[in-house]
């Protein structure tokens, strides 16, 4: 039986939940609301890797980024680049065989907030290219659509706040994790 470890901000919570309703896995959750790589008050996600034993784990499923919102800027991008190096080359010297898939951050409604989460976004999608891990882009038009709305296909997938997601949201963003699982991507 396959072990899977999901990581990071509240999106986390509703992932995991989704991933027990779908998956026959053994599933582990670390997750704190408001964290990110940039603020490392509420969790130090890089020191959490550095001081964990991953070898456990077939899976490893990343929920950053939401709460990191990197300005425009080449020194704003070095910086959140070498962030996102680290965690991912952390854990891929804590667990070599591991199938990591970072899911992207979802679109947001508050249109500033949007607009630093796209580069966020972008340095996310590169980073997982260039250091050869999944990337899960849940902003299409069949999981939660190419802008922030809240209803797709008759299914209410995000919540009121702009930010979150639905149960049924997760459902449709696991399932495209899953896909990745199964080496259909």
């Amino acid at each position: 039986m396959a072990k899977t470890l999901f990581l990071g901000d509240s999106l986390t919570a509703v992932y995991e939940k989704s991933a027990k309703y779908i998956l026959d896995e053994k599933i582990k959750t670390e997750y704190v609301s408001g964290s990110g790589l940039i603020n490392k008050n509420k969790k130090d996600w890089i020191a959490f890797v550095n001081n964990s034993d991953l070898r456990e784990f077939d899976n490893v499923i990343i929920s950053l980024g939401t709460n990191d919102f990197v300005q425009y800027g080449p020194e704003e991008w070095r910086k959140y680049y070498s962030l996102v190096f680290q965690l991912i080359a952390e854990i891929q010297n804590k667990n070599p065989l591991a199938t990591i898939i970072w899911i992207s951050p979802p679109h947001l409604k508050n249109p500033l907030h949007e607009r630093y989460l796209m580069h966020t976004r972008h340095i996310i999608k590169h980073s997982a290219i260039l250091l050869n891990i999944h990337y899960l882009d849940i902003n299409q038009p069949h999981i939660l659509g190419t802008q922030w709305q809240s209803v797709i296909h008759n299914e209410t997938v995000r919540t009121d706040d702009g930010i979150h997601i639905t149960r049924k949201g997760g459902v449709r963003v696991i399932r495209e994790a899953v896909k990745i699982l199964n080496g259909q991507d």
